[in-house]
């Protein structure tokens, strides 16, 4: 099903590929397979399948997550919510945290954690680009990435020659619902943060306060990669070289003479017995995420061959570094007592008192369910 009861072209694992048992050498064969329909993975099949001549297959673990909630801002980045599609993962004791254990959340459905994040548009620093091509990446700098960014950009806020206007991904600066959010305005100013009016400014620095933009478009609902790059109506017209199959965890990818040939994947909830295989002609792209993207190359045969014997598992391609040196920013969230009607939590008291909040989802009307973090 689609957004508000349409339907969404999708294809289960079972025909997406061949039945592994089977052999290889008959398998269904696609130009691309995309391991991962988050962030990255939902652009890659947009942009890929713009040409007529080639056949896309993009693999996701997680569900078609496109119900009418999951567009409304405010619930649908409710990490306490079930039904809110994401993973946890306990990282290693933390020596600066008291040797404490945290979890990193991940989306698991078509458009990864910008399906279920805080919607917050924010670039990384100019600086952090420019240090990776000072690694020896000389294409990664920010003048050589600021193009591909401005393409990608719909703002509704900003007019400035660093900011798009015409792009898939729809972002505006978030409007502030509640009298507190000043209060942490003023809090700020008075430890000497900045406030600046456009955090995403190349020349902004990283030690400032401000209100931050969000993906949210102008009926104020959430943009995700998914809703902005694979809409209904894309998927459709390109159903006969775009193949999009949800619920499909892969497992392995397969290599011939150090090639990626292809990919095995099977079902991952288990609707589908068995394990598929679909065979690429070009290339293999992985883009499971932070977590998933190296497991899936150790589980493939690519990583520290100690490692990776350890496992019972052939090492196909002895790599160091794989499954290792991940750095992940924290939040550190601050409580604060208001008045009950300067909060969502009148809301739960009521359902009346919920009523205006959900009538409608613009932020003219300053409705509460309609916005996300601020800062």
């Amino acid at each position: 099903m689609g957004l508000f009861g349409g339907s969404y072209p999708t294809s289960p694992v079972s025909k997406a590929g061949t039945l592994h048992a089977l052999g290889t050498k008959d398998a269904k064969t696609y130009d691309y397979i995309i391991v991962g329909g988050g962030t990255a993975g939902c652009c890659l099949a947009s942009r890929l399948s713009e040409d007529p001549n080639v056949s896309v297959l993009l693999l996701e673990r997680g569900p078609l997550h496109d119900a009418f909630i999951a567009r409304v801002p405010l619930i649908s980045s409710d990490h306490a919510n079930s039904a809110t599609p994401i993973v946890k993962t306990d990282c290693t004791p933390l020596a600066h945290a008291q040797q404490k254990t945290l979890q990193i959340a991940q989306g698991e459905a078509l458009g990864g954690g910008s399906s279920v994040n805080a919607m917050l548009y924010t670039r990384g620093a100019t600086g952090d680009f420019d240090r990776w091509a000072e690694l020896g990446f000389p294409s990664w700098d920010y003048k050589s990435m600021e193009p591909y960014v401005l393409k990608s950009e719909n703002t509704l806020t900003h007019k400035a020659p660093w900011h798009g206007a015409s792009g898939p991904f729809v972002n505006q600066k978030t409007y502030l619902p509640f009298k507190s959010h000043e209060n942490v305005l003023k809090a700020a100013a008075s430890m000497g943060y900045v406030d600046v009016a456009d955090f995403n400014s190349p020349s902004t620095p990283v030690d400032v306060c401000a209100v931050l933009d969000t993906a949210i478009d102008t009926g104020s609902h959430r943009v995700s990669a998914f809703t902005a790059y694979l809409p209904a109506n894309l998927a459709t017209a390109r159903r006969s070289r775009l193949t999009i199959c949800p619920r499909a965890l892969a497992s392995r990818i397969e290599l011939a003479n150090g090639v990626a040939a292809g990919v095995v994947f099977e079902s991952s909830n288990g609707s589908v017995a068995g394990q598929f295989y679909a065979r690429c002609r070009k290339e293999v792209i992985v883009a499971c995420g932070a977590i998933a993207s190296p497991q899936l190359l150790l589980l493939s045969g690519i990583g520290p061959r100690e490692h990776v014997e350890s496992h019972n598992i052939d090492c196909v391609v002895d790599l160091a570094g794989v499954g290792s040196e991940l750095q992940d920013h924290v939040g550190v969230p601050i409580m604060y007592e208001v008045p009950l009607a300067d909060s969502l939590q009148h809301m739960a008291v009521s359902v009346w008192r919920a009523r205006p909040s959900n009538r409608k989802f613009h932020p003219a009307h300053k409705l509460k369910l309609s916005f996300g973090c601020a800062f």
